[in-house]
């Protein structure tokens, strides 16, 4: 099965968490790093999503080691959330689809989450708890090959390639992941439809071998020595995701050197900073540019 992953979990109400949070640590290897109470008739806002997000980051503060370069080193994470509808569902993608593999609690809607009893109480809790370690089996299923394409190939792979200064083209990559953590597909069948994909996405051959190339022609080549490293916890210019997102992709760490040397193409390319607020900058054609996986770009 694989390393058991940590996990968040989304939109439990507050006594039901509580329950099913202690069932999960008491007698399962599960361990639930973050989860934030949200009532049944309550949406999946910003508001709550970064809440979750931040207690998600504190627990990974609390359980790793201070050494940067061993910061979120072999680590697995899945969120667990249940579905809500009305856009909901793709809040909940937007916040975590790129750090971790998402899944829904498929079985469980937010309208069969109460209760009138203590006895009923226990069923709804036992009957919650089946379903999130079912569901993280699953997803960590898929994460053996996540693993597999971020760890052992990661130069040919499309999984690590950047969601902002990469292009339009990416998602692909993205809406792929987001199926298969939804549970619509094997691991085989996604590891196939991986390989489609990654073969679908524009690419260019230098010095033999052949890399992604993005949009303004910026060529992604990922053979490069790996000499940089993602930002720590203390790195003041930089926010939470772009530490987390720096080591962890899909549910699956990486090396928190890895890096695209990027050479400018067909012309000026603008490119965007990892953190949301972050600076722009430009590379011209035949320029060199390092980018990361979480949109740090280094001149």
């Amino acid at each position: 099965m694989g390393k058991s992953p940590w996990v968040v979990i989304a939109g439990l109400p507050h006594e039901l968490g509580r329950g099913v949070v202690q069932k999960l640590t008491s007698v399962d290897e599960l361990r639930v790093v973050a989860w934030s109470p949200l009532e049944v008739a309550k949406s999946y806002t910003r508001y709550y999503l970064q809440g979750l997000y931040d207690r998600m980051c504190s627990g990974f503060r609390k359980k790793q080691d201070r050494n940067r370069e061993r910061l979120l080193r072999e680590v697995r994470l899945v969120v667990v959330y249940v579905p809500r509808g009305d856009g909901d569902d793709d809040r909940v993608f937007k916040h975590f689809g790129t750090e971790a593999l998402v899944t829904a609690l498929t079985d469980c809607s937010a309208g069969e989450l109460g209760w009138s009893s203590e006895r009923q109480k226990k069923v709804v809790v036992n009957r919650t708890a089946l379903e999130i370690r079912r569901e993280v089996k699953a997803a960590n299923e898929l994460l053996n090959e996540v693993v597999e394409q971020v760890n052992r190939q990661t130069v040919r792979t499309c999984l690590l390639l950047p969601p902002r200064n990469f292009g339009k083209d990416v998602r692909e990559v993205f809406d792929l992941v987001k199926r298969a953590g939804l549970g619509q597909m094997t691991r085989e069948q996604f590891k196939a439809r991986l390989t489609k994909v990654a073969g679908s996405l524009p690419s260019e051959a230098v010095g033999g071998r052949r890399f992604y190339v993005g949009r303004g022609g910026l060529v992604f080549e990922s053979c490069g020595p790996r000499h940089a490293l993602a930002p720590g916890w203390d790195d003041s210019e930089h926010q939470k995701d772009c530490v987390v997102r720096g080591r962890l992709r899909f549910g699956a760490s990486f090396d928190p050197r890895f890096h695209y040397d990027c050479q400018g193409g067909r012309g000026r390319v603008e490119l965007h900073n990892c953190h949301e607020d972050g600076e722009r900058r430009s590379v011209s054609r035949g320029g060199h540019v390092n980018i990361a996986p979480n949109d740090h770009v280094r001149m």
